[in-house]
């Protein structure tokens, strides 16, 4: 199995209305991806994280080795 990696990335935030009215800020990435095993290699925005340690980024459904960020 090969390593999802997630290159020349940058932070984008989401601003979510919650069910009462309160806004909530969602973390996603974006980036060029590859090795992803249902996304063409390219420009993606990830769905929301869920966890963060290191170079490794945890969504829903997969699991990023993140390369270098963006300038």
């Amino acid at each position: 199995m090969s390593e999802t990696v997630l290159d020349n990335w940058s932070i984008k935030l989401e601003k979510v209305t919650t069910l009462f009215g309160d806004p909530i800020m969602r973390l996603h990435l974006r980036g060029d991806v590859t090795g992803h095993p249902k996304l063409e290699d390219g420009l993606i925005t990830t769905s929301p994280l869920q966890s963060w340690k290191g170079r490794t980024v945890i969504t829903r459904n997969t699991t990023y080795v993140l390369g270098e960020m963006a300038e």
